[in-house]
């Protein structure tokens, strides 16, 4: 649940995530990314990939919100020759 700040919190038992990397254990796609992001771990690939794709994304919608404040949807009459 997210706290006053509507931030989201995690609490790691690193000692208990390494005991269990030394029994061999698998950890699962989410885990990877979440001790990624934490830097227990290497950052997965896919993490660097989500965050691109919401990059663009977003660039995207604010492109659009542009052309809809702008009118129809013309590109705007400053890049004119």
């Amino acid at each position: 649940m997210p706290n006053a700040d509507n931030q989201k919190l995690v609490s790691l038992n690193v000692e208990r995530v390494r005991y269990w990397m030394g029994q061999g254990a698998f950890f699962s796609q989410g885990l990877q990314k979440l001790l990624g992001i934490v830097g227990f771990l290497p950052i997965h690939p896919e993490t660097y990939r989500d965050g691109w794709r919401a990059r663009f994304k977003e660039a995207e919608e604010a492109k659009k919100a542009q052309e809809k404040v702008d009118g129809d949807g013309a590109p705007s009459s400053s890049a004119s020759s």
